[in-house]
């Protein structure tokens, strides 16, 4: 241990602090802290965590936390042997990591990413996140991703997607209260927004007019 107060106390065997205040209280073995603040407060078995405040608090076994307050607050909560989550970016997984939950980006992921969540680009799955969740761009599925929604594209799925549903195009945001129903497709190609009107429906933006002429014979 390297700094001020740095894994001053109960720190585990082979365990690694460099920074003032890094693994400060209960570091358990071969978790690596550095950063000032990094890992302040129970940092788990083979945790990482690298940045100003990254994994704070409760970082969860086998949890990885690179940049400033990337995994701030209870990273990978629940984790058992064979699990890990991963946030990587400032911000990402800051609040609240859901097990097995992947945040990539600025912000992504920020706040409540539920267990088994993809977010990938940044501001992607930035609010609540819903499990098994995929997001992948900048500001994708930025607020509210239901359950096992995808959402693919710059601002796809961007507010209030809905649960089981897939979201692909650039979609400069959805702005309505509903957002993306329940069960649905949108595929986007049209260069603004496009939105879904009811449930368990497929919608496309563009499609081709296409007109034919032939000549029939006997």
């Amino acid at each position: 241990a390297i700094g001020n107060n740095a894994g001053i106390v109960n720190q585990g065997s082979f365990a690694v602090a460099i920074g003032q205040y890094c693994g400060q209280f209960t570091q358990n073995s071969y978790g690596v802290a550095i950063g000032l603040y990094a890992a302040e407060y129970n940092q788990g078995l083979n945790a990482v965590s690298v940045g100003y405040y990254s994994g704070q608090s409760f970082q969860s076994q086998n949890s990885v936390a690179l940049g400033y307050q990337a995994g701030q607050v209870y990273q990978g909560i629940g984790a058992t042997v064979g699990t890990s989550t991963i946030a990587i970016g400032s911000t990402a997984g800051q609040i609240t990591q859901g097990l097995n939950s992947i945040a990539i980006g600025n912000s992504a992921g920020n706040n409540s990413q539920q267990i088994n969540a993809v977010s990938i680009g940044n501001f992607s799955g930035q609010t609540y996140q819903g499990t098994g969740a995929i997001s992948v761009g900048t500001s994708s599925a930025r607020n509210n991703q239901g359950n096992y929604a995808v959402a693919v594209g710059i601002n796809a799925g961007q507010r209030t997607q809905g649960d089981s549903s897939i979201a692909i195009g650039n979609f400069y945001g959805y702005v309505g209260l509903t957002g993306q129903h329940n069960n649905t497709i949108v595929l986007n190609a049209s260069g603004g927004a496009i939105y879904s009107g009811t449930t368990g429906a497929f919608y496309v933006n563009p499609v081709r007019n296409f007109t034919t002429t032939f000549n029939a014979t006997q």
